[in-house]
């Protein structure tokens, strides 16, 4: 029961990210999308930043795609080259903050706390109500 109960997770949350990707990819690259998401989800992240970054370069305008290629590299440990795709998104967008707070995650998870809890904090005075935030900043 415990394993079905997991697959209709990863069922759920596929069709989730299938229909959350960005509207302007075609039904194949959005399930490929679901399956580096899926990748990147069990710990396979240079498997799931081989599928993001086929896909980056077919869409570099598109968001979501980018913050997923960026979070892969970063959970990844390849911190460099998430902050540069990170970079990427806050020249376009600096005020954008989902990207701000995919980039204080990776700083987290590459374990420079200083940089994250800067970001996080700036989030916060940005504007108080930001749960994930919040949440980040008293995890760090």
């Amino acid at each position: 029961m415990r394993l079905f109960g997991s697959l209709a997770f990863f069922a759920v949350l596929f069709i989730y990210v299938l229909s959350y990707a960005a509207s302007d990819i075609s039904d194949d690259d959005k399930a490929k999308f679901g399956l580096a998401q899926s990748l990147a989800n069990v710990g396979k992240f240079d498997a799931a930043v081989k599928e993001l970054s086929k896909l980056h370069k077919q869409y570099p305008e598109n968001k979501e795609i980018t913050l997923k290629l960026a979070e892969a590299l970063g959970y990844g440990m390849r911190a460099d080259e998430a902050l540069a795709v990170i970079a990427e998104l806050e020249r376009k967008s600096p005020q954008d903050r989902s990207v701000r707070l995919t980039h204080a995650n990776i700083l987290e998870a590459n374990q420079r706390f200083t940089e994250a809890r800067a970001i996080y904090a700036k989030l916060l005075e940005e504007d108080p109500s930001n749960e994930d935030a919040r949440l980040k900043m008293a995890d760090v």
